[in-house]
């Protein structure tokens, strides 16, 4: 048998119609068929109406016949795929979403080269870390072998949920410096990727880390 010509699905040799969208077979037509509307010789006849008594062969499913009605190329195997995957995306979209970070997450380092020509570093997590002269008996985060440095010099604060990091000099002795300029005493400065800090005569640069 020859396949449809409207939907090129393959009939049956007993089919009259396609039992897929109602077209009638190019072999074998009915005198007074019309090729080109796909209604069969008895329902023209009454006004372009099909009956169910006019088609031969299986009857179309109800997935077949709301295809039929629409009107649509797309055969209802291809309209049932394109519809979960439509369907699908918006679980996708929300699975995506990133986590929110932890209040307590890395967020950069504080690097200096001058103790140390290997280098050392002191990580920055989400919170206040205070900064001061090593063995001067204070409980500080990062302790600097340095004499310049007040024994609580001053306070990296990083927010760890939005990625920012401010310096603030807690009324040191020799003041805290940002790119070579006096930030002050009790004044909280933003810092960017790259700053560079000193304490007294102690310098380090700061390295911001992006979570994007």
């Amino acid at each position: 048998m020859n396949p449809c010509q409207r939907c090129g699905a393959i009939p049956q040799a007993v089919d009259k119609f396609c039992n897929l969208c109602g077209a009638p077979i190019a072999s074998g037509l009915p005198g007074g068929a019309d090729l080109g509307s796909g209604v069969p010789p008895r329902a023209a006849a009454a006004g372009g109406h099909v009956h169910s008594a006019s088609k031969v062969g299986t009857p179309m499913t109800s997935a077949q016949q709301s295809w039929q009605a629409s009107g649509s190329h797309e055969p209802p195997g291809a309209l049932s795929a394109m519809s979960q995957a439509a369907s699908s995306e918006p679980s996708r979209a929300a699975g995506g979403a990133s986590a929110p970070v932890p209040a307590d997450a890395l967020r950069g380092f504080l690097v200096s080269f001058q103790s140390n020509p290997k280098g050392e570093f002191w990580p920055l997590y989400g919170g206040r870390h205070w900064i001061g002269r090593a063995h001067s008996g204070e409980n500080v985060t990062i302790a600097l072998a340095d004499a310049t440095i007040s024994s609580r010099h001053a306070v990296i604060v990083v927010d760890a949920e939005i990625g920012s990091i401010h310096i603030e000099d807690t009324r040191s002795t020799n003041g805290t410096y940002v790119n070579d300029e006096h930030i002050g005493v009790s004044t909280m400065r933003q810092l960017r990727d790259g700053d560079g800090i000193r304490f007294g005569a102690f310098a380090t640069v700061i390295k911001i880390l992006s979570r994007g």
